[in-house]
């Protein structure tokens, strides 16, 4: 609690403070600064639009890394108008009255996990409502937000989402139009098909820096990992580890050196979050446990395999996020044997183009779609009166 309270103290003093909002005319206000930051290339042709930072005061506000900024007067009337409007915490007063005093014609967002976002409409019904997916939808967020939202239906003017399996998320929360887009920070990159690293095996990290999640998943790690390391070396291959932490990386490195010990890998650290996806510009074999990266490359024509954790397996699910209809298929397995792997890797490595194509059409295509620079996606914005790009 006093961290906490020392970090908001701290967080004004680094924060950017507006007296008063833009004195210009704003067509489309884009929710929560820190996610649309990825997607600010789509807006450079947009000169008409604001990201409204809404995250400022965060409890895991990285202070010195994230300048935050507050229009300062609004925040002042937003905490004066809580004394009457109770039900909202001030910084949603604060988000309703930017909104109003904007009066944009366009609300999107790519948070599209932060109910009140999604419920936008009911205090603005003549704006137009647009929620991007960001990450891969689960399961597991789903049945939180149907419960924050008391199992109602958000009305939304559009929804942008990765695959055409994602209606069957979205159609449990909204009532909206919906049109597949891809991923839009995988759409920035191009498909690239010559000068592939092709004698070298990357492993998409998704360490955390917790004890929770180190105890949950070290045995699945160090079963992947150890096998894989055997089957490189008889290849005379190399691993190489894409490295998932910012702030811990040297951390993150000593995880994996432990749990593979003498054996020798390549450690690519993550310096910010694009080197997710240019670090992996010029390899062609993956394999990951269930990462958002791992689709997302698998769109763009990489070769990519799932491993599967039985601990975490889906209870009752209400919404079917994988592919998989059984233990093992041609791409993904949750078992951890020698053989196992290794059937998945000599996939990776030997499988013929069309066999590729073939599975990635059925397995991976209806859970996200490619569409490079949103050629497609912005046709369908046009056509239908949308014009926030």
């Amino acid at each position: 609690m006093f961290y906490q309270k020392c970090s908001a103290f701290i967080s004004i003093i680094f924060m950017k403070i507006y007296l008063f909002l833009p004195n210009k005319q704003i067509e489309t206000i884009v929710l929560d600064k820190e996610i649309a930051n990825f997607y600010k290339n789509y807006f450079k042709n947009n000169k008409k639009f604001l990201m409204l930072d809404t995250r400022f005061f965060s409890k895991n506000q990285k202070i010195f890394l994230n300048k935050n900024e507050i229009f300062i007067s609004i925040y002042l009337k937003s905490i004066l108008k809580k004394i009457i409007l109770r039900q909202f915490t001030v910084k949603q007063i604060y988000i309703l009255e930017i909104i109003k005093s904007l009066n944009p014609k366009y609300i999107l967002t790519f948070n599209d996990y932060d109910t009140f976002f999604l419920s936008l409409k009911k205090y603005f019904p003549q704006k137009k409502l647009i929620a991007i997916c960001h990450t891969f939808r689960s399961d597991t967020t789903l049945k939180q937000l149907q419960k924050k939202l008391g199992y109602k239906k958000c009305l939304v003017d559009l929804v942008l989402m990765w695959g055409e399996k994602n209606i069957n998320y979205y159609k449990k929360i909204c009532k909206s139009k919906y049109f597949v887009s891809g991923s839009l920070k995988n759409n920035l990159f191009p498909i690239k098909n010559f000068n592939l690293e092709k004698k070298k095996i990357v492993f998409i990290s998704q360490y955390r820096h917790s004890r929770v999640f180190l105890q949950q998943n070290k045995y699945y790690y160090k079963a992947l990992l150890s096998k894989t390391m055997q089957y490189v070396e008889k290849k005379n291959l190399q691993l190489v580890i894409l490295g998932n932490q910012i702030d811990q990386s040297f951390k993150e490195f000593k995880w994996y050196k432990k749990i593979l010990g003498n054996s020798k890998f390549e450690f690519k650290t993550k310096k910010n979050n694009w080197d997710s996806y240019i670090n992996t510009i010029n390899y062609q074999y993956f394999l990951c446990f269930s990462s958002s990266l791992g689709f997302e490359l698998a769109a763009r024509n990489k070769r990519v395999v799932f491993f599967f954790k039985n601990k975490f397996a889906l209870k009752n699910p209400i919404y079917n996020q994988w592919f998989i209809k059984a233990n093992s298929g041609p791409l993904w397995t949750n078992k951890y044997s020698f053989n196992a792997i290794k059937r998945l890797l000599d996939y990776l490595i030997y499988a013929p183009k069309t066999i590729i194509h073939k599975n990635k059409k059925k397995y991976i295509h209806p859970y996200i779609n490619y569409d490079y620079k949103l050629q497609n996606t912005k046709k369908f914005l046009k056509k239908n009166g949308f014009r926030i790009f």
